[in-house]
């Protein structure tokens, strides 16, 4: 059985709101909405649910917002819309919900914005977009929905941003981009969509920021960046996409800052940091870009060591020491993946103990006991999981 009801709604001030009808719960026929101030605002037409013939919106001054039609809920013919200034914003064409013909979007100025054709719901030809200010931005070709041929960016003030070309989707031959003063900014190749031989990147001041080179879409050989003083950054070697042998990096001042060793992608091997000032930080070895075995940090105002011990999978593992920059020992305990456990001591410079207690899984745990630069016992305390119970 078919079951028809009518749907109102009203403003506060009594106007209606929206009217329609539905069939057995799905719109059906014609619906109304209209602004509280009377005017009308859109008009629907359904059939069992779905949108089926004209359909139209206001703005609340009466101008026409939008026109179209609908088949089965489908788009289907001329579809056009407007800003509230009557400047077009767009127009399109539909054939029971695939886009085809002409394309057309402008900005509320009345400039237009996009421009193109589409064959059975799919982009053709030449597409092409403008700043406001009338300025091309963009053409790009296309052949079914693919970018085909020649693809093209410009600044807001004319000046060329990207240019290349592509085949049946996928970039083909010399790619470049520009910055606005017309720098290079980026230069290389592409082979069947993927970058291929020597690339480079530029600062805007013309100056090199990394060369590299590409084989199938990955980095292979010296990778090199430099930073915007001309000074080297980073030397990397790559074997199909991934880091191995030894890569180096500096600072800005034209210190090193790191030496590492990679095999397939992963640290492995010795690594050692420095400090901005050139001073050794921190060396030791790498197992599966994990830390493995033994680690030594230094203070960087004396050179001495500031902690060394054992990792075993990237964790700390065993006696780890610490020390003051003086070079006297700090602090002394055991590690349990990563997580300070059993008895743990640390000094006054001068050598003599200054507290002495246990850790449970980083936790205090047990007496823990201070004592003054005399040697001489001053507190003592009793922990629980790290909290002070006596």
């Amino acid at each position: 059985d078919l079951i028809f009801k009518t749907i109102k709604e009203t403003y506060s001030n009594g106007k209606p709101k929206l009217e329609g009808t539905t069939c057995n719960e799905k719109k059906d026929g014609l619906w109304m909405w209209w602004y509280e101030s009377g005017q009308p605002k859109a008009m629907e037409t359904y059939v069992m649910g779905k949108l089926n013939g004209e359909s139209k919106s206001w703005y609340e001054d009466g101008r026409e917002a939008f026109v179209g039609n609908y088949v089965n809920g489908k788009k289907d013919g001329l579809i056009q819309a407007w800003y509230q200034n009557r400047q077009p914003l767009l127009i399109e064409t539909w054939e029971k919900g695939v886009q085809v013909g002409e394309y057309k979007e402008w900005y509320e100025n009345g400039q237009l914005k996009t421009e193109g054709n589409f064959i059975d719901g799919l982009k053709d030809g030449a597409f092409r977009t403008y700043y406001e200010n009338g300025q091309k931005a963009s053409e790009v070709n296309y052949n079914k929905d693919k970018e085909d041929g020649t693809y093209t960016e410009w600044y807001k003030n004319g000046q060329k941003k990207v240019e290349g070309s592509s085949k049946l989707g996928k970039r083909q031959g010399t790619w470049t981009e520009w910055y606005d003063n017309q720098q290079k900014k980026s230069e290389g190749t592409y082979l069947n969509g993927q970058k291929e031989g020597k690339w480079q990147y530029f600062f805007e001041d013309g100056k090199m920021q990394c060369e590299e080179t590409y084989k199938e879409g990955k980095l292979v050989g010296k990778r090199v960046t430099y930073y915007a003083n001309g000074k080297k950054e980073s030397e990397e070697y790559y074997t199909m996409g991934q880091k191995n042998g030894q890569c180096l990096t500096w600072y800005e001042n034209g210190n090193r800052k790191s030496v590492e060793t990679w095999l397939n992608g992963k640290l492995n091997g010795q690594a050692t940091y420095y400090y901005e000032s050139g001073k050794d930080k921190m060396s030791g070895t790498f197992k599966d870009d994990k830390q493995e075995g033994r680690w030594i940090e230094y203070h960087e105002s004396t050179g001495k060591k500031a902690s060394e011990g054992s990792y075993l999978k990237g964790m700390k593992n065993g006696l780890w020491v610490e020390y003051y920059s003086s070079g006297a020992k700090a602090c002394e305990g055991q590690y349990k993946n990563d997580k300070r456990q059993g008895m743990w001591t640390c000094f006054y410079e001068n050598g003599t103990k200054q507290i002495e207690g246990a850790y449970n899984q980083d936790l205090k745990e047990g007496m823990w006991i201070e004592f003054d630069e005399g040697g001489n016992k001053t507190n003592q305390y009793i922990f629980k999981a790290g909290n002070v119970v006596k």
